[in-house]
């Protein structure tokens, strides 16, 4: 297994260069990036980084609302995919990282009927590009892709080997599904793995309950849980690691660093990644 790091949470303090960040991940010992879409796609420029830092691009992330009720921002985020698939085939890079979209009048019974329709087109370019398309499994990001009846009925829809996960174990804690399990159930389609871990803030759902809180339990005095990055929060990481060995799994530990404590500076990101690299490197 190789550990790399998605992006986001150094654009997130400022840092979007490109080769700032194949950089100061060479020289802490990371050995693959996940590239979010404030990272701009020059290929040229991406081929000659990934050499000269032998570092491995394992996907383009880009998880927007393809199913808008909006023709025109649904159009625009489509487009967007369409250029990272062909980003990604130009530098043989496996995967493209997306969420399915969600019509919020909806209900995911019907998005996956508005989704059965939309998704075509843009798997059958995936498929000619030899570029896998990966669901990442945030409920929050405009996404039916979140547990695993849904990856099922997903799967049994579009049975294309150029379909797998991005499978992110942290949204699992909050939403109460068994994040080892699963790792078994997919075993087929799980590509790479988001590492961030979630903390369960027990006062506070003591005082709230799951309910009396906005969208993702993150925004009022009542939010009961967090994002950590690995080791800080719920997961059992040996569990996971043990299972993910058992199956086979030999790709990427990608780490999503979204933990507040470890955000706001470059400073604390950058400590952030590397705590949790450290810790990460302790269960291979």
């Amino acid at each position: 297994m190789k550990i790399g790091f998605l992006t986001n949470s150094l654009s997130a303090v400022g840092i979007r260069d490109a080769e700032e960040i194949f950089k100061w991940a060479k020289e802490n010992s990371f050995q693959a990036l996940e590239i979010g879409p404030t990272i701009s796609l020059e290929v040229e420029k991406l081929r000659e980084l990934q050499q000269r830092y032998d570092l491995k691009i394992i996907s383009f992330i880009y998880m927007r609302n393809i199913l808008s009720a909006d023709e025109k921002e649904r159009r625009t985020h489509i487009d967007k995919i369409r250029k990272r698939i062909e980003v990604a085939h130009k530098l043989g890079v496996p995967y493209v990282t997306i969420s399915t979209g969600r019509d919020e009048r909806l209900s995911y019974a019907e998005n996956l009927k508005v989704f059965e329709k939309e998704f075509p087109p843009i798997l059958r370019y995936a498929e000619e590009k030899n570029v896998t398309l990966t669901f990442e499994n945030c409920p929050g990001m405009w996404n039916i892709a979140i547990s695993p009846l849904m990856w099922k009925k997903i799967f049994e829809i579009f049975p294309s080997p150029q379909l797998g996960l991005c499978l992110d174990p942290s949204h699992l804690i909050w939403l109460q599904i068994d994040p080892y399990k699963v790792i078994f159930d997919f075993r087929d389609k799980i590509c790479y793995i988001h590492a961030k871990d979630t903390e369960i803030l027990r006062e506070n759902l003591n005082t709230c309950g799951i309910l009396t809180d906005e969208l993702y339990g993150q925004k009022t005095e009542c939010r009961w849980w967090r994002h950590r990055i690995p080791g800080w929060g719920r997961i059992n990481w040996r569990k996971f690691f043990s299972n993910l060995m058992e199956i086979g799994f030999d790709g990427v530990i990608s780490i999503e660093h979204e933990d507040p404590l470890w955000s706001g500076s470059e400073k604390k990101v950058k400590r952030g990644l590397i705590l949790a690299r450290d810790y990460l490197k302790g269960m291979m």
